[in-house]
């Protein structure tokens, strides 16, 4: 089963989606693809910043964003205390506190694959990621 990160997600709500990732999408059933509680922060952040510059993107923004949690409803992780602690550690590890690291300490806690096209926020955790646009699955150090 997969995780998608923020950055996939996101790059779900853009035309011309990358096409590997719309294929990937595609070919996976609905019930095997998961959202962190985190992903929907990052999101919900990103409607927030948009209202004072860009009140018509924020509200695009805010309708899809409403689409997905519906969608999605069943299938969004909590970040909880398992999540939390394996955070702390690869934040003490890493030497940086990234919202990246909480994805990956929610999939590492629920022992899914990452899915992302930007594999290198989550290098050196030791989860499993896939970049649907190259194809390649790799367990990251």
């Amino acid at each position: 089963m997969y995780l998608l990160d923020t950055d996939a997600l996101s790059r779900m709500g853009q035309p011309g989606m990358a096409p590997g990732l719309s294929a990937w999408i595609d070919g996976v059933a609905d019930r095997d693809i998961w959202l962190s509680s985190i992903t929907i922060g990052e999101l919900s952040r990103a409607v927030a910043l948009h209202q004072g510059r860009d009140a018509d993107l924020a509200e695009d923004f805010d309708a899809w964003l409403g689409v997905l949690m519906r969608a999605y409803a069943s299938r969004i992780l909590p970040f909880g205390r398992a999540e939390a602690a394996i955070w702390g550690d690869l934040t003490a590890r890493l030497g940086h506190a990234s919202s990246g690291l909480m994805v990956s300490a929610t999939a590492l806690t629920n022992d899914l694959t990452v899915v992302t096209c930007q594999p290198e926020r989550h290098q050196q955790t030791g989860v499993r990621v896939l970049n649907p646009e190259d194809e390649r699955l790799f367990q990251t150090g």
